[in-house]
């Protein structure tokens, strides 16, 4: 079995700026759903004793977002997180759910990195999510850029588990 853990390490610390500076200077944003994908970065994040904030972002669109909301606040308070986020996301009448609530969810990280100063915005996103893009994008016949799929590095968003199949993150899991 692979040590999700160090993996993760290792991806953080290639991250950094100034290698000169340890990464216990660094402040992180982690984007939680509440999914396996973000809870397994969250527990290894957590382990490292990195200094990072969570976000959740409710977009109200099933029968456990509530739930998921109110368990992702309870279980923030015990840990290491600096600050835990719970925004709601008002996506009335969106024409293109996913790309709205990207948008939006982006919007907002990128608005507490300036906030609260942090360094990075971390996402949980996968080789299967890479997969899946890539294979939308062909599906709709998207230009030709398009099919560079999920960037593992874009502006201040790192995705340290973007070559890692969703089945190593499941197995770390368990």
């Amino acid at each position: 079995m692979i040590n999700l853990k160090n993996i993760v390490n290792k991806k953080l610390i290639s991250y950094l700026e100034d290698s000169s500076m340890h990464i216990s200077k660094y402040k992180f944003i982690l984007s939680l759903s509440g999914g396996v994908d973000s809870m397994v970065l969250f527990k290894c994040l957590n382990d490292l004793e990195i200094n990072f904030y969570t976000v959740h972002f409710n977009h109200n669109h099933h029968a456990d977002s509530k739930n998921i909301s109110t368990f992702l606040d309870g279980l923030m308070n015990t840990t290491n997180v600096k600050r835990h986020f719970n925004i709601s996301l008002d996506l009335t009448g969106a024409k293109n759910f996913e790309s709205e609530a990207r948008s939006k969810r982006y919007f907002h990280l990128e608005s507490l990195r300036r906030r609260l100063n942090c360094n990075f915005i971390l996402t949980a996103h996968h080789l299967d999510d890479q997969i899946e893009t890539l294979h939308m994008r062909k599906i709709q016949n998207a230009h030709w850029s398009n099919s560079l799929g999920i960037y593992e590095k874009l502006n201040y968003v790192r995705r340290p588990l973007l070559a890692l199949p969703k089945s190593q993150i499941i197995n770390f899991a368990y």
